[in-house]
């Protein structure tokens, strides 16, 4: 239990890492 709250803490993380990098190149760009 404990390591799938850990994995979906991780994914969640990567996720929104993903989105503020994105974000970055975005606003980078405009």
């Amino acid at each position: 239990m404990t390591c799938m709250q850990i994995y979906a803490g991780d994914r969640q993380s990567s996720a929104l890492s993903s989105l503020f990098f994105f974000y970055l190149i975005s606003s980078f760009f405009l």
